[in-house]
């Protein structure tokens, strides 16, 4: 699946969105004790569970979210991810979700 930079800085910034809700707190919290937990290369196997069930959140809140496309296969969010993070807008969307991916 190609992921352009714009889809990837929207799907950032959804996640930013949904880790700012005081309702997803507790999630929040989890993650980030489950990211300090991770001992895998990058912290990846955290981020793939992270990513899965914010993407599940989302997409049960708001049914037509751009995330809905990676609901079965996150592996393709991650790697869209990496391949854009060094464009600029994809790095300051990350930054705003970083301390959320670990």
């Amino acid at each position: 699946m190609s992921v352009t930079k714009d889809t990837v800085v929207a799907i950032l910034d959804g996640i930013g969105e949904f880790a700012a809700e005081p309702g997803n707190a507790a999630a929040v919290e989890a993650f980030k004790q489950q990211v300090a937990a991770d001992t895998s290369d990058r912290k990846l196997e955290s981020k793939k569970v992270i990513l899965q069930k914010v993407i599940e959140a989302r997409v049960a809140e708001k049914p037509d979210s751009s995330l809905g496309a990676f609901k079965d296969n996150v592996l393709d969010l991650m790697a869209a991810i990496e391949q854009h993070r060094e464009d600029v807008e994809v790095d300051k969307a990350y930054e705003k979700v970083k301390d959320l991916l670990g």
